[in-house]
């Protein structure tokens, strides 16, 4: 009788070790959000920004207690940083570019009107942010207050982008209509698609 008994526990042990966390992953801290659903975030250094209806900055110093140390009233979808700015693809048809300089007060700082966006790359002195069935804009960075669109590759309706990342001369777009849409940036300014 001890055996099934200490079997049936053993069984029970192990399936709720398989429920719980794994060994080497596990939640460690969480910020207590209480707006709308957080759609955008990015990492620098012991800093998260999270965007929303808000654009958020987050100490995870102790990533068991992140506090909310900064905040700006620049709503978004999608969300690059690089350096001290944050850029923030917008859905009221705009490139937001945030100084993140000093965390415990972001402020928009650029603005660079475009169709609506719901998502951003940043490469070098250019973002890259894909949206609402428009394609691709590539937006100069080099002088972060005066952000200006230098080029394009897609017309109405060509894809619905939810997502873009760059890798050397290359930005891959996450799309809805195509599936996956690959652009051509070795030339920022005359992006094409491949």
């Amino acid at each position: 009788m001890r055996k099934p008994l200490l079997s049936f526990c053993l069984c029970l042990l192990l399936v709720a070790a398989a429920s719980a966390d794994s060994l080497h992953v596990r939640l460690v801290g969480t910020w207590p959000y209480a707006g709308s659903a957080a759609l955008g975030v990015a990492v620098k250094g012991e800093h998260v920004y999270i965007v929303s209806d808000n654009f958020h900055v987050i100490s995870v110093a102790d990533p068991a207690q992140p506090v909310e140390v900064g905040r700006c009233s620049t709503s978004g979808r999608g969300l690059a940083a690089s350096g001290d700015y944050a850029y923030v693809a917008s859905p009221d048809s705009a490139l937001i570019v945030v100084s993140v300089a000093d965390p415990t007060h972001p402020v928009p700082v650029g603005r660079c009107s475009t169709a609506g966006l719901s998502a951003a790359a940043v490469s070098g002195e250019y973002t890259y942010v894909v949206g609402d069935d428009w394609g691709l804009d590539v937006i100069s960075v080099a002088d972060p207050t005066h952000p200006e669109k230098v080029g394009h590759c897609g017309g109405p309706w060509t894809w619905k982008g939810y997502h873009v990342r760059v890798v050397g001369h290359y930005a891959y777009v996450a799309s809805a209509d195509s599936g996956l849409a690959i652009v051509s940036v070795a030339s920022p300014e005359s992006a094409e698609a491949t």
